[in-house]
């Protein structure tokens, strides 16, 4: 059964009207409105006239596709964020926006199923002439090479894709975790574990060499610095009790993590062996994703402006656009330090 308008105002409990009002980007309707209700159109599946996302349409008319990954990206608050900027950017500047989710790059290998609806996306995304397509979370390499060979530019937000011609959006990792390492050297911590994800990607290399960078800056020997490898996780992502152990027989005094999900992580580990953060142990995440229902203590983070790096993916489509012959261009946005309740000396 199809999605309907009245379906999209049911599951955010909004009016019809805020719905369909929403659809068409009518500026009177709050633009947190709006990408709540393009990110619920698109992941529910609804088809109708108003799906398209547009501003006052010209001759002139830029129109680019938002393609949200689903296993990173469903229900999260950072996508909403990032919607909101770039609906705004897109505003000021007179672009069109149509959003939908991609085939979730987990599904590999992928079913017939899957693979004609990655094709008919492909095909759709011609057929209606988008100007480029902007990336947000993480997609299948291949897919990405598809888009780019057989459609149009593509910005990509957070993830870098090798071997594919792309523009970037991105955190600026590296200087911002220097600065949250420095954070903890200034507590007094100088025995620090470097918790590493279990998946590998470019932000969290640059983390990593963002917190050597941040132990040289603050006279931390790096030897005696300690570095908490993928091998550390089991298959579904979670810590091991062993690598735990490993971590606390180092004499670690902080834990610097490559993401908010590895310091909550750390939070429900230490909590289960009685280690009370800060007084025993200092956390340290980066995002500023804050989830709900996870613990009670707020996280030292470097906290991102998905906002602003939503705008920053529409400006440098518009300028990839209009300026096509160009090499690929990089753009960072820096973050800022939130200093929580999970650091101490």
């Amino acid at each position: 059964m199809s999605c309907t308008i009245q379906d999209i105002a049911r599951e955010l409990n909004l009016s019809t009207a805020t719905v369909s009002r929403s659809l068409k980007q009518n500026a009177r309707i709050a633009a947190t409105t709006r990408a709540k209700v393009a990110e619920a159109a698109a992941r529910m599946g609804y088809q109708g006239r108003s799906r398209r996302i547009t501003t006052q349409t010209t001759s002139q008319q830029f129109k680019v596709a938002v393609l949200l990954s689903s296993a990173s990206h469903k229900d999260s608050p950072n996508t909403l964020r990032e919607l909101q900027g770039i609906q705004s950017q897109a505003d000021d500047m007179g672009m069109a926006v149509e959003v939908d989710y991609a085939v979730d790059y987990r599904h590999q290998p992928y079913t017939e199923a899957d693979l004609a609806q990655r094709q008919a996306m492909l095909d759709h995304l011609q057929k209606e002439r988008h100007h480029a397509a902007l990336l947000l979370g993480r997609h299948d390499p291949t897919f990405v090479a598809a888009l780019r060979q057989q459609f149009v530019p593509v910005i990509a937000l957070g993830w870098k894709y090798p071997n594919v011609e792309h523009d970037l959006v991105s955190s600026n990792n590296m200087t911002d975790y220097a600065l949250a390492t420095q954070k903890l050297a200034e507590l007094g911590h100088t025995r620090i574990t470097y918790v590493d994800e279990c998946y590998k990607a470019s932000f969290h290399d640059q983390r990593h060499a963002g917190f050597l960078q941040g132990c040289c800056s603050a006279g931390l020997a790096i030897s005696e610095q300690h570095f908490f490898s993928a091998d550390g996780y089991d298959d579904r992502g979670n810590i091991r009790d062993d690598a735990i152990d490993a971590l606390l027989a180092q004499g670690t005094t902080a834990c610097a993590c490559a993401n908010d999900r590895v310091a909550y992580l750390l939070l429900d580990a230490f909590a289960k062996r009685s280690i009370s953060v800060p007084d025993q142990m200092s956390i340290i995440g980066y995002d500023g994703m804050q989830p709900v229902g996870q613990s009670q203590l707020r996280l030292a983070t470097m906290s991102q402006d998905f906002m602003e790096q939503g705008r920053a993916c529409v400006s440098l489509a518009h300028r990839r656009i209009t300026q096509p012959s160009s090499s690929n261009w990089s753009v960072s946005i820096n973050g800022h330090w939130s200093a929580g309740q999970t650091i101490a000396p």
